[in-house]
């Protein structure tokens, strides 16, 4: 009897104790890397020598696993982002639990594909929405899908709008099928992918009405009433109000219950970008900001959310939220022989996850948000919330206290933006010091804060959203910046 021939295998390891043994080292290094960060720097310029270690042919032969691991350690590990270090606090950029770095690492070892499969990833993902749509007061009714942030959680918001509000003939006709040309309404301080969303869709930026903010950076609800009166008037359509819970540039909330009798009076969707600002409902210690952020979140038709930055979960996951479940899953849903669910068998999910998102294949996102959540806790993150609050009004408060530092606008979550300051300088003069300053944090890696400008002022703008920032940490910053300010300033 002649014996079949096992074919090749040339991916998994041919010796199992050589590869435990790299992840064996591999699990060591990433233990005291985490424990030692504060000892590090935040984040190291690419040399030249490194560079040049990226501009290698394509390897033909590899080297093997060990010594490709020693070459990320050498050119990669030191020249990250490095939003895991505690001074890490530029744009707003989660820092990582390590619960959630374990989900990810055991996603990846699953290589799970939740979506039409009648398996444990989709009962996992199901899980996880089951648990925020209860969070955030979404019925049975809504729907929800994981996303990789809320970029596309807003796309996805907007194909559901643009459905329900223009009528499914938009989706075999296209959006020139319209009788009256559709509106969005956005604050001066909303974030850009909801422009981008609006582009992707087909509107164009002519369908974007811009509505000033206030003095605290929220949308004025006087100037969008006028706004959407004078549209209605001119023959428009008022589609989608955007609103926003915690801008990011400062943090601040629109006032979304008057934004949304707005909407209601006009038949307009609304829609609410809580990026990061939605998690303020798990706060503990303020009660009055977290009722204050659920009452907001309910008045939304659809709501977009990361969990990848205030949650401190591993890159990338976002979620999106639609009231009207229906629209959502008749706008995206789509037919193919080869999605024809089966029952009894593998393909018997009930509920295919690929009609709520433009994903058919799907990563097992839900892994890592679900290890937290089962093995820290909904309570340590709302508590962590906390400090990070508390850490923000303590750095708010350092600023205020100090002659020359000043406080650029109100701190409404965990975002503080402030500058040095020194009254002999002009205004110009001013910015370039404050740049000068930020320019030498970076570049000497001992903290990364990012910039905006707020009026005619270079803000040094801080995000602590970092489960791992101590108050110590703010006050080596503040001495920091204001001996460099004092140096360039001759004080």
């Amino acid at each position: 009897m002649t014996q079949t021939k096992n074919p090749p295998n040339y991916l998994d390891p041919q010796d199992w104790d050589a590869f435990r043994h790299v992840l064996h080292m591999i699990v060591d290094d990433v233990t005291d890397h985490l424990q030692d960060q504060r000892s590090l720097p935040v984040w190291q310029k690419p040399t030249d020598a490194v560079r040049e270690n990226f501009s290698v042919p394509l390897p033909k032969e590899g080297i093997g696993l060990e010594a490709t691991y020693h070459r990320f350690r050498r050119d990669i590990l030191p020249h990250l982002v490095g939003n895991i270090h505690p001074r890490f606090w530029g744009w707003v950029v989660g820092s990582n639990a390590p619960s959630s770095m374990v989900g990810e690492w055991l996603a990846a070892f699953t290589n799970g594909v939740p979506t039409i499969f009648d398996d444990s990833s989709l009962l996992t993902e199901m899980q996880v929405l089951d648990w925020i749509k209860t969070l955030f007061g979404y019925d049975e009714k809504a729907s929800a899908v994981l996303t990789t942030g809320a970029s596309e959680s807003t796309l996805l918001a907007l194909v559901a709008a643009r459905y329900a509000m223009l009528g499914p003939d938009t989706k075999q006709h296209g959006i020139q099928s319209t009788d009256l040309p559709p509106r969005f309404y956005i604050s001066d301080q909303t974030h850009h992918s909801s422009l981008k969303a609006i582009e992707i869709l087909g509107f164009g930026r002519d369908a974007i009405r811009v509505i000033p903010s206030d003095e605290n950076y929220a949308m004025c609800v006087d100037a969008l009433e006028r706004a959407i009166f004078d549209d209605r008037d001119a023959g428009f359509n008022p589609m989608v109000v955007i609103g926003t819970l915690g801008t990011v540039n400062t943090g601040a909330s629109d006032d979304l219950e008057a934004i949304a009798r707005l909407c209601g009076a006009y038949n307009i969707w609304l829609h609410v970008d809580g990026a990061f600002g939605a998690w303020a409902v798990l706060s503990q210690s303020k009660k009055h900001l977290a009722a204050r952020i659920r009452d907001g979140i309910r008045f939304g038709d659809s709501l977009a959310f990361d969990m990848h930055k205030w949650m401190y979960q591993s890159y990338d996951i976002g979620c999106v939220l639609v009231r009207n479940g229906d629209a959502h899953r008749e706008a995206l849903r789509a037919h193919a022989g080869y999605l024809t669910q089966i029952e009894g068998t593998l393909s018997d999910s009930g509920e295919s996850l690929s009609d709520l998102s433009v994903q058919l294949s799907r990563g097992f996102r839900a892994l890592r948000f679900w290890f937290s959540l089962t093995s820290d806790g909904a309570d340590a993150f709302g508590q962590t919330i906390d400090q990070t609050l508390e850490l923000a009004q303590y750095l708010t408060g350092k600023v205020e206290a100090h002659d020359r530092l000043e406080l650029l606008a109100p701190t409404a979550l965990h975002i503080v933006n402030f500058r040095y300051r020194n009254n002999t300088l002009s205004s110009d003069e001013l910015n370039q010091v404050n740049h000068t300053i930020f320019r030498h944090l970076h570049e000497t890696g001992f903290a990364i804060p990012s910039s905006i400008e707020l009026g005619n002022a270079f803000s040094i703008r801080t995000s602590i959203s970092n489960h791992r920032t101590s108050e110590a940490d703010l006050d080596e910053y503040v001495t920091r910046i204001v001996a460099h300010g004092d140096a360039l300033t001759d004080v």
